[in-house]
């Protein structure tokens, strides 16, 4: 699972930042789901 932090402008995305994410960030996230 990857973590990504992106924005947006003009309809387009840009990605500024990507990496893994952390078990407290998965668990959070299959939660959720």
């Amino acid at each position: 699972m990857v973590y990504i932090v992106s924005t947006e402008s003009d309809h387009r995305i840009r990605i500024i930042s990507a990496r893994d994410a952390t078990r407290h960030e998965r668990r959070r996230y299959e939660e959720t789901e």
